[in-house]
């Protein structure tokens, strides 16, 4: 995806923080609203069903508890997913693609990423652009950035959104 890379200073630092090109906005289709609800466990969003593996989800979680793990599964079929999500007790957004589909090409593939996030205030916000093999994370505008290589099956279209140890709204 290509992005705009700025240098900016934070309470930490300078830090890079990447963000996807406006430009991009004109190839949206029609969008689909989930609206403020309550998760717990996991859970499809009505509405929201996907053709292909070529899409946007903009999504703010709320952080209820220190031990929440909360986020979404992408690229749902079967036993197949691919995880983003948020740790709370760790304070780390994580990107899991070993049982993205076709993972066993290599005994490397199949991983975790992971990024360190400590959140200013009680909301994180997941950018997620996924186009047929890649997918791209951009957290709380581009403060956290994870990108990877997925190889799904086709009927593998499935969405959902979960949390662990709590509920998150």
């Amino acid at each position: 995806i290509p992005r705009n890379i700025q240098l900016l200073p934070t309470p930490r630092g300078y830090e890079i923080v990447q963000q996807p090109i406006p430009r991009l906005k004109t190839l949206r289709g029609t969008p689909v609203k989930a609206g403020p609800r309550i998760i717990q466990n996991t859970n499809s969003i009505p509405g929201f069903a996907p053709t292909r593996n070529t899409y946007e989800v903009e999504a703010v979680f709320n952080v209820h508890s220190q031990s929440q793990n909360f986020g979404m599964n992408f690229c749902v079929a079967g036993t197949n997913k691919v995880v983003v999500g948020y740790d709370a007790k760790t304070s780390v957004v994580y990107l899991d693609r070993r049982a993205s589909g076709n993972v066993s090409f290599s005994a490397e593939f199949p991983n975790i990423v992971y990024a360190p996030l400590k959140l200013a205030g009680d909301t994180i916000k997941f950018q997620v652009l996924l186009d047929q093999s890649s997918i791209e994370v951009f957290v709380n505008d581009g403060e956290r950035v994870l990108t990877s290589l997925i190889f799904p099956a086709v009927n593998s279209l499935g969405f959902e959104v979960f949390s662990k140890n709590g509920e998150t709204t």
